[in-house]
């Protein structure tokens, strides 16, 4: 078995790796982002930690008494792979889906996550509660800093999508003011086009990067234009 604090550097690492790749996942505005990530690669590693402690510990106590040998299995993880089964199944019931947003992930990953501590809490040992400690404060930590300082972050990085609807003669317009406001534009997708009691619509959905700006003043600062008729993110 890995001494503690190898272990617990595990745990570090852990964190380290689901936050990098959710991080890559916040910036381009998916569902799952950095605290997701996290928590899920958190509990992986929780799990495959208690699963070495386990079979340490029957491994040890066969060679402590020879009885043992044929009373004790050295596959107690397959009751671990039921309970991560179960409270996959729950996450999944906490996870809503409607009108292409996702809300409940973290939830979800939290769950996954709180089963690995109780597993590890519920097996005991001195290792597995420094284990459950450490993984706590840390896990704890980063999360809270990642929500102190996500914004700062992907400010300048992350991708917006909006749809906008506005008249088509001020398309120039428009476009120049998305300039001035630091907008940097990665994709246009045109949507539809219409004409109502004269007037001719223009309906487009706008892949964005803000380098100057946030997200809720750039929307305030649109929806003051004259011409701008709906504004809805995406």
């Amino acid at each position: 078995m890995n001494p503690i604090w190898v272990q617990v550097l595990q745990v570090l690492g852990a964190i380290i790796v689901g936050g990098i790749i959710g991080f890559e996942r916040e910036i381009k505005s998916k569902p799952a982002g950095l605290t997701t990530f996290m928590l899920v690669c958190v509990g992986s590693c929780l799990i495959a930690i208690l699963q070495q402690n386990i079979i340490y510990e029957t491994v040890r106590l066969a060679s402590l008494d020879s009885t043992y040998a044929s009373t004790v299995s050295a596959d107690s993880g397959r009751l671990i792979a039921q309970v991560v089964s179960g409270i996959g199944f729950l996450g999944a019931g906490v996870i809503i889906y409607t009108r292409d947003v996702v809300k409940g992930v973290t939830t979800a990953a939290l769950l996954w996550l709180v089963s690995a501590l109780g597993l590890m809490i519920g097996i005991g040992g001195l290792n597995n509660y420094i284990i459950v400690f450490a993984a706590l404060v840390l896990t704890t930590g980063f999360t809270m800093l990642s929500k102190k300082y996500k914004l700062r972050m992907i400010q300048g990085r992350k991708l917006n999508v909006v749809k906008i609807i506005y008249y088509d003669k001020n398309e120039d317009e428009f476009i120049k003011f998305l300039d001035e406001q630091g907008v940097k534009i990665k994709k246009q997708q045109f949507s539809s086009a219409y004409i109502k009691d004269g007037i001719h619509y223009k309906e487009m959905v706008f892949y964005f990067i803000l380098s100057t700006v946030n997200f809720h003043d750039f929307v305030k600062a649109v929806a003051s234009l004259d011409y701008i008729c709906e504004l809805s993110e995406i």
